[in-house]
């Protein structure tokens, strides 16, 4: 099971009863889907638009804010080294404009970006083609089954 913990350390108050159910069966279903059968532990980070852009500039070097930024503490690939796999950053203020640039609703948008997250926490990357198709086909496939408990 993903066990998690979330940290809203911004003004904004999205992250709610409702949003937190969400996460848990967005880990359910991404833990299923996987296959995975180790007890894995992240924290998320609810962030403002300039804490974001701190943390972007900082640890990335890119001088704007984005949606979300995760710290793995290990790489999948070598082993699991410990069951802390390490933490998501979420910037509401960017997944509200991309939201609006999607057309989706901003429910929809924040738990995209949770399971997208978590995704690059297990080792799922989109830096080529080929990775970039398997990690937003899986992502999407999950959102469709989350999102489907909300309506």
């Amino acid at each position: 099971m993903l066990i998690f913990n979330v940290n809203n350390q911004c003004k904004s108050k999205e992250y709610n009863k409702n949003v937190s159910k969400l996460f848990t069966l967005a880990a359910k279903e991404i833990f299923k889907e996987l296959d995975i059968k180790k007890e894995l532990f992240f924290d998320v980070n609810f962030f403002d638009i300039d804490q974001m852009h701190e943390l972007n500039l900082k640890y990335r070097k890119i001088d704007k804010p984005t949606d979300v930024i995760t710290f793995a503490f290990w790489d999948v690939k070598d082993s699991i080294k410990t069951p802390l796999l390490g933490e998501i950053f979420l910037c509401v203020d960017i997944i509200k404009q991309k939201a609006i640039e999607q057309e989706n609703d901003l429910i929809t948008q924040i738990v995209f970006t949770f399971i997208h997250g978590v995704l690059h926490l297990l080792g799922y990357d989109h830096m080529i083609q080929k990775d970039e198709e398997i990690m937003f086909e899986l992502q999407d496939k999950i959102l469709m089954k989350v999102m489907k408990y909300e309506n």
